[in-house]
């Protein structure tokens, strides 16, 4: 069985590397969701969520900005990233 700790981890990480193609994408100049700043932040955010592992002591604040993001999200990744941040703020240690 897997701890709760651990499936958090494995979805920050799978959210991370998204993040990090979608940042590659800007820097490449092709279509990408959300804008490269939003992402940096978002990218800085779940690193820190990853080493805290705790909504104690480390609430993640990304939510806000990319749920009133004003362009489609034809990827998904506005849903999964909130979907990441509600799963974190559950964590009980």
């Amino acid at each position: 069985m897997v701890a709760m700790s651990d499936d958090m981890k494995n979805m920050l990480m799978d959210a991370h590397g998204e993040v990090l193609r979608a940042i590659e994408l800007h820097k490449n100049g092709d279509k990408a969701p959300l804008s490269p700043a939003i992402l940096n932040n978002v990218k800085r955010e779940l690193e820190d969520m990853m080493e805290a592992m705790d909504p104690k002591i480390y609430v993640p604040s990304y939510s806000r900005p990319i749920m009133d993001w004003p362009e489609e999200d034809e990827t998904g990744i506005v849903k999964r990233l909130v979907h990441v941040s509600f799963d974190y703020d559950r964590i009980r240690k």
